[in-house]
């Protein structure tokens, strides 16, 4: 019976049917049939346009279609399956804008003493890629780093002027020297070598005064009588020289000497006395 209500429904150019129809061991004529009282099971509509649930990169995509070909009615059944229909599907990739990642640990230019640190990143996480953008910013930070003082070695100054331990003759001259250029510090080491430097030196002689010698000794005159009797010294302990002061004084000492009485004729006489 419902095969040829969907035949008599399909039919564009009868319009009168007449017969009977049987079923079920029961007979009607065609002309007592209501058609719109019969069931009708719903049938699927078209899918749909898939459309994928991502512009870039892997996601799903469906399509729907509607059970309305026709609507299922007077208890008709509803369609059978799903008004969905999933699957994946995969564009092209995705943009990534790069992201920075960490820093590295900081480190000084120098090992003592004031320089710079710094530290770097890279534009890794993630890399930029699929005409994504790279990272905005530095990939260097520098700043200021103060460590512990660097120590100094000491060095030697400049020799002073040469000074001889004599304003004439034969001495030592010597000069000296500071370890101050620089000063050693902060563990430095100090100046290696002598501070002082000696050596001769040799001046213009130097004056020297004259000095007597030991005197003589003592001449008298006579032999016998009265006399002058003289002793004499020489300026010659030392012998003056270079400039230096004669001896002061005489070279020579004379006083009066009395010897023993001269033998005579008997006739004493005066020294001051002349006999013609």
């Amino acid at each position: 019976m419902t095969d040829w209500f969907d035949w008599a429904a399909n039919q564009t150019i009868a319009n009168f049917f007449t017969g009977t129809c049987t079923d079920f061991d029961t007979s009607t004529r065609i002309q007592d049939f209501n058609v719109s009282k019969c069931p009708v099971d719903g049938a699927w509509g078209s899918w749909s346009n898939p459309t994928c649930s991502v512009t870039c990169g892997n996601g799903i995509q469906s399509r729907n279609r509607t059970c309305d070909s026709p609507v299922p009615s007077a208890g008709g059944k509803d369609c059978n399956g799903s008004s969905v229909d999933s699957s994946d599907c995969s564009l092209s990739d995705c943009p990534v804008h790069g992201a920075w990642g960490s820093w590295t640990n900081p480190t000084c230019s120098v090992t003592c003493g004031n320089g710079i640190q710094s530290r770097n990143r890279t534009c890794d996480s993630p890399v930029p890629s699929a005409g994504g953008k790279d990272c905005n910013g530095s990939s260097v930070d520098s700043s200021d780093c103060s460590l512990s003082d660097c120590p100094v070695d000491g060095a030697w100054g400049s020799w002073t002027n040469p000074t001889c331990s004599v304003t004439c003759g034969n001495g030592i001259q010597s000069r000296n020297r500071t370890c101050d250029s620089p000063v050693p510090s902060a563990g430095g080491k100090d100046c290696n070598g002598s501070s002082v430097d000696s050596s001769d030196c040799s001046l213009s002689d130097c004056p020297v005064d004259g000095a007597w010698g030991s005197w003589t000794n003592p001449t008298c005159s006579v032999t016998c009588g009265n006399g002058i009797q003289s002793r004499n010294r020489t300026c010659d302990s030392p012998v003056p020289s270079a400039g230096g002061k004669d001896c002061n004084g005489s070279s020579v000492d004379s006083s009066d000497c009395s010897l023993s009485d001269c033998p005579g004729l008997g006739m004493k006489c005066n020294r001051d006395i002349v006999l013609g």
